[in-house]
């Protein structure tokens, strides 16, 4: 006798308290479509985050405006109130980029407590009330539905979700960030890194980029702002690569800015590649810096998007974010520190690079092949473990001041959290 199935019974939203949050998103971006969401293409970062909401039931879905609903099973609706902070490309990765959507929750008023929603920046970040009798009636995170576990469950080991805070209605993720931050990583061997950086230097400021994009009909105006562009070497011991090659220094081009035309980082590396490799010279940056018209048959092509990470949002401090974290969602078996293993083969490679190195040179053309294989295996398990050190450094601080203002530590005393 077959078992009936089990229908799964609809979540009453309105019974619900909702309150607007930012959440705080780390992915590896290779082998995804990009971030956002796309009609004709499932495999990206904000479908995957769509399903883990829907799974959970934090959030109420809405129908886009100029979408309908017989597009198939690509994604036709988003959660109530989100906004992205930056939108990356096909590879790209990201350590902190951010988007805000509204979330039920198990904290704040009730509905004749209404007039107290404006008393502190916690509880204006509720943007509706429901029926049903919140769990507590003052307001204190620690308390709060812990939507980064209950995420991090349902999400790819590549997707975590590292920390979130309460904001305000009018907070928007894009719109309410005044700087935005990448890294692009590579091997710095082969380059002059001098005369790079006196390159990189011409870049900062405000300039037209109409040459470093690609064109896009909606973009007004190729102007943007750089307000830093530098070239940062990183310790060999750190970056796990083998000593006896020619690659056990790592370095990475930080850039930031207010914001960025599509491809914009991209573009302007290429041509720094160009002058590190003494193909072009220093000077040819005038030539497409500040241009009025966009020139055909550049002398640099796109770089690879796989070396690029969105490192740092930052948005401005009246704001008053107030991040808070999570042991069980950190301590997930699919963790941020396993997920930094979650391509073990790269490991693999590196140690197996370091092998073959000592019977050819790594600049052999004829293993030129090869060598392309692994550099790119390479770059990605150095994106993969800067981001980690990262976390862990960025979570460790909080725990520890957390600690050191003798906060409710409820989670700490159960938890089997250890460093990396």
């Amino acid at each position: 006798m077959s078992r009936k199935k089990k229908v799964e019974k609809e979540l009453d939203f309105e019974r619900y308290n909702e309150r607007k949050i930012v959440l705080s998103i780390a992915y590896l971006g290779h082998g995804f479509g990009g971030l956002a969401f796309q009609r004709d293409n499932m495999n990206t970062i904000e479908e995957s985050l769509f399903d883990a909401l829907r799974r959970t039931k934090l959030c109420r879905f809405k129908l886009l405006p100029e979408q309908k609903l017989n597009l198939g099973k690509s994604t036709t609706q988003i959660p109530e109130g989100f906004s992205r902070c930056g939108r990356t490309d096909s590879d790209v990765s990201a350590f902190s980029n951010a988007v805000t959507l509204h979330v039920r929750s198990q904290l704040g008023p009730n509905s004749d407590e209404h007039n107290s929603l404006n008393c502190q920046i916690g509880l204006k970040s509720f943007v509706r009330l429901g029926s049903r009798v919140s769990k507590s009636r003052g307001y204190s995170d620690s308390d709060e539905i812990d939507y980064i576990y209950l995420l991090n469950k349902l999400l790819p080991p590549s997707i975590r979700i590292t920390s979130w805070s309460p904001v305000q209605a009018s907070f928007d993720a894009r719109h309410s960030c005044i700087s935005r931050s990448y890294r692009y990583y590579f091997f710095p061997g082969e380059y002059d890194l001098d005369t790079m950086r006196e390159a990189c230097a011409s870049f900062i400021g405000l300039h037209n980029f109409i040459n470093f994009c690609k064109k896009d009909a909606l973009v007004t105006s190729y102007w943007r702002r750089i307000e830093s562009f530098e070239i940062v070497q990183t310790a060999s011991s750190n970056s796990g690569l083998h000593e006896n090659t020619d690659m056990c220094g790592v370095a990475y081009f930080s850039v930031s800015g207010n914001a960025f035309l599509h491809h914009q980082i991209r573009y302007m590396v290429s041509l720094l590649f160009q002058i590190g490799s003494k193909r072009l010279h220093p000077s040819v940056i005038d030539k497409y810096l500040n241009s009025d018209i966009a020139i055909q048959n550049k002398e640099f092509c796109l770089a690879s998007a796989e070396n690029l990470c969105f490192w740092e949002c930052k948005f401005s401090p009246n704001h008053a974010l107030s991040w808070n974290y999570s042991f069980k969602g950190r301590n997930l078996p699919d963790g941020p520190n396993q997920t930094i293993l979650a391509i073990r083969s790269e490991k693999g490679a590196e140690r197996y690079l370091g092998k073959t190195t000592q019977k050819t040179s790594i600049q052999d053309p004829v293993d030129s092949g090869f060598v392309k294989l692994f550099k790119k295996a390479l770059i990605r398990f150095i994106v993969l473990h800067e981001m980690d050190m990262a976390i862990k450094k960025r979570e460790e601080e909080h725990f520890l001041t957390e600690k050191s203002r003798n906060l409710s530590m409820r989670d700490v005393a159960h938890s089997s959290y250890t460093p990396l």
